[in-house]
């Protein structure tokens, strides 16, 4: 029994170097100006929210999916992950690319009740701006999963005759290190995300640097270095 002590200073030992080891990685990436996160580092659930896509069938009304908003205080990073067309997807922001969030969404709303908001959707995509980003995405849980920086664009669209504030997930090329000359193309495809002002809000609500640092367990502070149902889709009156 006496042995018993001696094994948990060991794992917990092993833990909190695995956890620096990882911000080590991160720290080192940054310095390479590359923004990246890895899904097994300690996470947090920061909040939840809905948002809407585009069918793969044409002619078809956006649909709702749920987006469960994730805290990565390793890599400071907070993920979107939602499902949509068999797909998984894990959308990285970086607190810098929340901050310009915050700013387009503020904008946004703005020009919203101005009733600023002009209908041609290919110059308003990017109306708050662009910023980069990270992505993996993974077919099912079976398959490995791809990973890919990817560019952001901060805008809105007008979907049957209402306007959603719009993160436009850019294409992402599968950047693994161990990529064949075969699936070197694999690509995540461009994708936009629509959300009402609420839904945006709730987002707004969970990228604020000051709530995500209160979720954080005092015991992780001590380690690391901090830096369903659908729904029918609802509409803003505009």
């Amino acid at each position: 029994m006496k042995k018993l002590p001696i094994v948990f200073a060991v794992l917990i030992l092993c833990s909190c170097r695995n956890l620096m080891n990882k911000h080590q990685n991160y720290v080192d990436n940054q310095k390479k100006g590359m923004f990246t996160a890895d899904l097994s580092s300690p996470q947090i659930v920061a909040g939840e929210t809905e948002a809407q896509f585009d069918s793969a069938f044409p002619f078809v009304p956006l649909k709702n999916s749920e987006v469960a908003i994730i805290y990565f205080p390793v890599e400071d990073a907070v993920c979107l992950k939602y499902r949509i067309d068999t797909y998984t997807f894990y959308q990285f922001w970086s607190r810098e690319s929340r901050e310009a969030f915050l700013e387009g969404l503020e904008n946004y709303n703005k020009d919203f009740d101005a009733q600023k908001l002009g209908r041609f959707s290919g110059r308003t995509r990017n109306a708050y701006g662009v910023v980069n980003g990270y992505l993996i995405w993974q077919s099912t849980s079976l398959t490995k999963r791809a990973y890919g920086h990817i560019e952001m664009e901060i805008g809105y669209y007008f979907k049957e005759r209402s306007p959603f504030f719009t993160i436009t997930q850019g294409n992402a090329l599968l950047e693994n290190y161990l990529a064949t000359e075969e699936n070197r193309e694999i690509n995540s495809g461009e994708r936009p995300v629509y959300f009402t002002k609420s839904q945006a809000a709730k987002i707004a609500e969970c990228f604020d640097q000051q709530y995500l640092l209160s979720i954080v367990p005092e015991s992780m502070k001590n380690t690391i270095p901090v830096q369903r149902v659908t729904t029918p889709v609802e509409f803003d009156s505009y």
